[in-house]
């Protein structure tokens, strides 16, 4: 696949999928619309395996792959819903921004992995300052105690979820 085509079809996907995120669980059950949604990616999945001709690895080693990344999908993208009943779909997606760095923070505690250097912590400051102008209005409610119950709850969930993901 050409790499300008797998870049639109991944900005397609990330920029609209807080969006599909909120209209399905307004239709159905947080949880519910989320399994929906790993069920329909499951059933492309099996499809384009046949379509290839290609078989789903099911030996040892592929079968623990898909067990240590369940919670990284399914618990983010359960997370993700759940925060939906809260938050808007824009705020979603502002959040996810926080995966690199949660990503990055994460591999620090890995033995041999590679430490973030001066430029990358740098470049993470830089985000979280981009998100802290982003969310400047919401940021202040809640700091503020205004807006704590409703929106608070969204951003734990939302936490949760770009945490399960990052991981």
């Amino acid at each position: 696949m050409p790499t300008l085509a797998a870049y639109l079809i991944v900005v397609a996907v990330w920029a609209t999928t807080p969006l599909g995120i909120k209209w399905s669980g307004d239709a159905m059950a947080p949880l519910a619309a989320a399994g929906v949604r790993m069920a329909i990616a499951a059933l492309l999945g099996l499809m384009w395996l046949c379509w290839k001709r290609q078989s789903l690895p099911l030996h040892g080693r592929a079968v623990l792959s898909y067990t240590v990344a369940l919670p990284g999908i399914f618990g983010a993208m359960a997370c993700s819903y759940m925060a939906a009943t809260h938050l808007p779909s824009g705020l979603i997606s502002v959040i996810f921004g926080l995966a690199p760095l949660l990503s990055g923070l994460m591999m620090q505690s890995l033995p041999g992995s590679v430490r973030l250097n001066g430029w990358h912590w740098s470049a993470c400051l830089l985000g979280l300052f981009g998100l802290a102008l982003v969310f400047d209005e919401n940021l202040a409610g809640l700091l503020a105690g205004a807006d704590l119950g409703e929106r608070g709850t969204g951003l734990l969930w939302m936490l949760s979820a770009v945490t399960l993901f990052a991981g």
